[in-house]
């Protein structure tokens, strides 16, 4: 029964980040070559977005499924409730700062959000909720979990800044994150506090 939930759970995860496309479609921005044609030569379409489009899809959820699945008959109902009160609040702070983006973004940009914008902030609320239940609610771990969850949320946090994306340097994304102080500081912070939670987690269980 845990299992059906978690699943169902993922799927209905999963659809958000469907919608989020269709949303993108509708806004002609799910393609460079969609925004282009819509009057924009540089931006930030969602099939490219890698922390909005396939990096939740392929990353964060099955992640998330994970956790709920292991770990989720440990979360008590007030546990939750501060838990996801954590992560609107920091869902809030982030889109708010996407959203003062100049270029085109399929999530926010120009001082608001984008259709699929409300509906990702949605989806990041849900999620970081269940990756803070994980690393603060949680009492016991498999220790060989906790480390390839931490690797893959690490991993998604660079894809989700746009470091793979700056490799890959295509004309319409002319931002270089990986020289972008803000962007190096949000994902090497992530990657330390992963790192030490984990230690301070493996440590007293």
């Amino acid at each position: 029964m845990q299992l059906l939930v978690a699943v169902l759970f993922g799927l209905f995860l999963n659809g958000l980040v469907c919608l989020e496309g269709s949303l993108a479609w509708q806004n002609k921005i799910f393609s460079p070559r969609q925004m282009q044609k819509n009057g924009h030569p540089y931006g930030l379409p969602w099939i490219a977005h890698g922390g909005a489009s396939w990096g939740d899809f392929f990353i964060l959820t099955p992640i998330v499924i994970a956790m709920k699945y292991s770990c989720g008959n440990q979360w008590a109902g007030d546990k939750q409730y501060l838990s996801a009160l954590i992560a609107i609040i920091a869902t809030g702070i982030f889109h708010w700062r996407w959203s003062r983006n100049r270029m085109p973004d399929c999530l926010a940009w120009g001082g608001r959000l984008t259709p699929a914008g409300w509906v990702h902030s949605f989806y990041m609320a849900i999620t970081l909720t269940i990756v803070v239940l994980f690393y603060f609610h949680t009492v016991h771990i498999d220790p060989t979990f906790l480390v390839i969850v931490s690797v893959f949320i690490g991993l998604h946090i660079a894809i989700g800044n746009h470091m793979v994306l700056s490799l890959c340097a295509p004309k319409w994304w002319p931002i270089n994150t990986l020289r972008d102080p803000g962007a190096l500081t949000v994902t090497i912070g992530v990657w330390v506090a992963l790192f030490f939670r984990c230690r301070y987690i493996l440590a007293h269980q």
